[in-house]
């Protein structure tokens, strides 16, 4: 059953904190970035992450595209940012959608006149990739090479510099492990450290054959090598690992288990990210940060009870009376939507606003006033902009 929740309004105001790392000026990178730019929004994202990537295709001599793809994404593939860069140069290709490219502009996957056949590959950050660039993740800053080449199975792989600087010296801890299906054809080894403070639990190269490389099989290995328990491993979201459980401390401050890839946030579950050969890769328990200044101004927050419609869910499964297949739609008069009242939104919003609020809730739980929805499935796209203008104060 699917469940979906409508919102009275939004009040809420974000704030991003974005980190910058200086890089040195003798760091080598896989290729100059040349100028060209490029600007795409995947159909259906939420608009939180937004990246800028380097990206290069080329043929040879020709390089069909080199410069900074401005992506906006939920997955953040090669290939969203592979489909932006030979968009915005008109170019016609085939496969990009699919994760195997057999064609960009005039160069064709297939054998030559001297029977050699040559097919386009890429790199990221002048790493060789085994997976498919759909399932592929990239991360801000990184470089991204398609080349047209030549499948020669006696070449040596050439060795590119990674753009990369290591984010913490590599301890001496080792594990091993094969994750239960793997093919066998993958096998990487990734530095892992695993940190609360001083307290490290992990620190060193973990040697990990699996057809995903995914950060939480890394994770996984480290941990069990060691005989730490942890929760949440498997299933992309860490919750503790030993004694270090995420939750709020006696300060009131709200402690999380946090992981970079190197060095570079990362927006994915761990067990939605990549790692390619020599990846870092960085847990650390820390305290969620928030700015006082910048919290004194949210307004408010808008309560999306999704624990007591799964709950409703639970006890309907148990009593029988569960269906499945319908689409139910719970709001405010279902009590799964609300404001949070709290002493922000009682000092900056006035009281009577508060009250036309009240009463505009009052009045969409008894069902005599209709509010449209902001879903593109549910609502037109010129009915969207009419509301969008009904909300600009400028217009």
């Amino acid at each position: 059953m699917t469940i979906l929740l409508s919102a009275l309004m939004l009040l809420s105001v974000f704030s991003s904190f974005l980190g910058c790392a200086s890089t040195p000026e003798a760091l080598a990178v896989p290729f100059e970035v040349g100028s060209d730019t490029a600007e795409y929004v995947v159909d259906g994202s939420s608009g939180w992450t937004g990246y800028d990537v380097y990206v290069k295709i080329a043929a040879g001599d020709d390089v069909l595209f080199n410069g900074t793809v401005t992506l906006t994404s939920d997955n953040m593939f090669v290939s969203e940012a592979t489909f932006a860069a030979i968009t915005e140069k008109g170019i016609s290709s085939e496969g990009v959608q699919s994760g195997f490219i057999t064609s960009i502009g005039d160069y064709v996957s297939g054998n030559d006149a001297e029977g050699n056949y040559l097919y386009w590959g890429y790199t990221v950050n002048g790493k060789m990739v085994n997976f498919a660039c759909n399932q592929m993740h990239f991360l801000e800053g990184d470089y991204i090479l398609w080349e047209f080449q030549k499948y020669d199975e006696n070449a040596v792989a050439e060795t590119l510099p990674s753009g990369i600087v290591a984010p913490y010296e590599v301890g001496s801890d080792t594990a091993e492990y094969t994750v239960d299906g793997s093919s066998g054809w993958t096998g990487y080894d990734v530095y892992v450290k695993i940190a609360a403070g001083d307290d490290v639990l992990f620190n060193g190269t973990v040697t990990l054959t699996s057809d995903n490389m995914f950060v939480s099989e890394a994770t996984f290995a480290a941990i069990t090598e060691k005989g730490i328990s942890s929760e949440g491993v498997q299933s992309g979201f860490i919750t503790s690992i030993g004694d270090y459980v995420s939750g709020n401390d006696a300060e009131g401050n709200y402690l999380y288990w946090g992981y970079t890839v190197n060095g570079k946030m990362v927006n994915f579950a761990c067990n939605e990210m990549n790692l390619l050969e020599g990846d870092y890769l960085l847990w650390e328990f820390q305290a969620y940060e928030s700015d006082p200044e910048k919290a004194a101004c949210i307004v408010t927050s808008v309560l999306k009870r999704v624990d007591l419609a799964l709950y409703d869910c639970c006890e309907r499964f148990m009593a029988g009376t569960l269906t499945y297949g319908d689409l139910d739609v719970l709001g405010i008069a279902d009590g799964m939507i609300g404001l949070v009242e709290n002493e922000n939104y009682t000092t900056i919003v006035p009281q009577q606003i508060r009250d036309d609020i009240t009463d505009a809730a009052r009045q969409i739980a008894a069902g005599e006033l209709s509010v449209a929805s902001g879903l593109k499935r549910y609502t037109a796209q010129d009915t969207l902009n009419a509301l969008f203008d009904k909300l600009d104060p400028t217009k």
